[in-house]
């Protein structure tokens, strides 16, 4: 009993001594920023890749005027009209989605007609961004790069992760809001 009393009284200063010391901070891991350099990196080269595969896509469709937009994707229209679509107009539009070997992804069937409300839609950013550029009746093929399409994780079924797609897409009404 003597010396469990005697280990006791020996190990209580210890063990007060580092109960009552105060946290000592944390500092930042380094690898944070090497994670994101490594994600800079791969999206720089993921873009360089879907740019490559854009061109020659270009290449291959002599017959398509691309205009390249500063947003990052490509645009060919049947017409160019001064009437662009602006916010807050009602719009209906129907889309297919290729792959750059013009294997039909999901076709007009399959999505259907859409309605939205420009500037306030929950469609890929590439359709997004092109509604600006477009007008009623207007038939338009996009180019558009997998980081303005569904990116590095794809759309979960048929879309790959980091696929760059096609869309042919057909504003088939506006409608002004009042």
């Amino acid at each position: 009993m003597k010396s469990k009393l005697i280990k006791f009284f020996y190990f209580l200063p210890i063990i007060l001594f580092v109960a009552c010391s105060k946290p000592q901070p944390q500092k930042p891991v380094s690898s944070s920023q090497d994670a994101m350099q490594l994600r800079d990196s791969m999206a720089k080269q993921e873009f360089e890749l879907d740019k490559k595969i854009i061109l020659e896509y270009i290449e291959r469709h002599p017959n398509q005027k691309f205009v390249n937009y500063s947003d990052g994707f490509w645009l060919s229209s049947d017409m160019k009209s001064n009437n662009a679509i602006t916010k807050n107009q009602q719009i209906t539009y129907t889309y297919s989605v290729t792959n750059f070997e013009d294997e039909e992804i999901y076709s007009a069937q399959d999505i259907g007609n859409q309605y939205a409300v420009i500037g306030k839609t929950r469609q890929i950013k590439g359709i997004n961004e092109a509604f600006q550029h477009l007008s009623e009746g207007e038939k338009a093929t996009l180019l558009i790069p997998s980081y303005m399409a569904y990116g590095f994780s794809g759309d979960g079924k048929k879309i790959l992760p980091a696929q760059p797609i096609v869309v042919h897409l057909e504003i088939l009404e506006l409608k002004n809001i009042p």
